[in-house]
């Protein structure tokens, strides 16, 4: 926008100040893992009626592409090297190859301004296969209890572990 601050701009490279939802974090992770393609979000792959019949089926919709082939490779080799790489704070499985990670940021203050007063949303998105993604998943935690824990690596890593242990066999 053209009321951006310098402070704006430069808090924005880090992703400070950046408001968006679930569903547009994961469409963005999406894009950089399948290639560049930014893709059409549905909330359902297909509805069916009582019988099991397919009554409407959502196609692969791609509206645009954003990163280049190459740079998406990139990022897949990237996220699955935090995993693998990582001590803690990941999902590493044995026999999958899984790439991911995490984040912790700030929730806007409306009524103060104080460090002890901020609160924190904690995030980890992970997919697998690493190298041709099949599955994405977005584990987010509003507001943690701070006093415990509140990074993206402590909160939301372990229920993303949890629910790849069941969904991946």
């Amino acid at each position: 926008p053209e009321d951006m601050t310098n402070v704006d701009l430069a808090v924005c490279s880090f992703g400070q100040g950046n408001t968006l939802t679930p569903l547009q974090m994961i469409n963005a992770y999406c894009a950089a893992i399948n290639g560049g393609y930014v893709l059409q979000p549905f909330v359902v792959d297909r509805i069916v009626d009582e019988d099991g019949n397919v009554v409407k089926k959502n196609e692969r919709t791609v509206k645009r592409q954003v990163v280049s082939e190459d740079t998406s490779e990139k990022m897949r080799d990237a996220l699955e090297r935090v995993v693998t790489d990582s001590d803690g704070g990941n999902v590493y499985i044995k026999g999958y190859s899984i790439g991911g990670k995490s984040g912790t940021s700030q929730r806007l203050s409306l009524t103060s301004d104080k460090d002890e007063d901020q609160e924190y949303a904690a995030s980890y998105v992970c997919f697998t296969p690493a190298y041709d993604p099949e599955i994405i998943l977005l584990v987010m935690a509003d507001m943690p209890n701070k006093e415990k824990a509140y990074y993206g690596s402590q909160v939301a890593v372990p229920t993303a572990r949890n629910i790849l242990t069941e969904v991946l066999p």
